[in-house]
């Protein structure tokens, strides 16, 4: 598995490599400073590049609001939707996905730090096993910060808590989360590193055949 790792300077980046590593990825770390030309060159370079060779593009972890890496969002937006390119988003990069996509994200209603939730594993087939669909698992949330939706407006692939914020997503051409899968907090960390395994594999399978949600 080919891996981008866009690094937004938080200190979980490298267990996010560590994590990748161990199911088999190959990663390749971008600086902050560094990806707007990374995503400009991806881009300029997509039509050059195998089609039956996909990257997954994960989207770390960070301090603030998504807005501050809004010009990076049309050089994001632009590789959506390119065979080549699979998306993955941890936190800050599942904020950002949601924001380039037009929801608001606001302060969260519970604000956690280094806190364990309870979290259902979403009956998604093409990331998790039918053994661990529906599962109660813990996870580690680290944000104030949260994807807003309201009146069950939104894609029936969010997993949507009681405040009405998103906090995982399986979309058309990837799955993020609000919370960290790599977390020591988080109980069952090879489940959701296993399942980006298990997406991108369907991904590079199915470029043929778009995946609609």
């Amino acid at each position: 598995m080919r891996c981008v790792l866009f690094d937004f300077e938080d200190s979980f980046t490298y267990n996010i490599v560590s994590e990748l590593q161990a199911v088999g990825g190959k990663v390749h770390v971008v600086s902050p400073d560094q990806a707007k030309a990374y995503l400009q060159k991806l881009k300029s370079d997509a039509k050059d590049l195998d089609l039956n060779n996909t990257t997954a593009l994960v989207y770390g972890p960070g301090p603030g609001h998504p807005d501050q890496y809004a010009f990076l969002y049309p050089h994001i937006e632009a590789l959506f939707g390119l065979p080549q390119f699979v998306h993955f988003g941890i936190c800050l990069g599942h904020q950002i996905f949601w924001r380039i996509m037009g929801y608001p994200v606001e302060r969260s209603r519970m604000p956690l730090h280094g806190q364990q939730v309870p979290f259902s594993i979403p009956r998604w087939r093409k990331v998790f096993l039918p053994q661990e669909m529906g599962r109660q698992v813990m996870v580690q949330r680290y944000n104030s910060l949260a994807v807003k939706v309201s009146g069950g407006n939104y894609p029936r692939s969010m997993v949507v808590n009681e405040e009405e914020e998103c906090i995982a997503s399986l979309f058309k051409w990837g799955v993020s989360y609000q919370f960290h899968p790599e977390s020591v907090g988080t109980t069952h960390v090879k489940i959701f590193f296993k399942g980006m395994k298990r997406y991108f594999l369907h991904y590079e399978r199915k470029k043929s055949d778009r995946i609609t949600l």
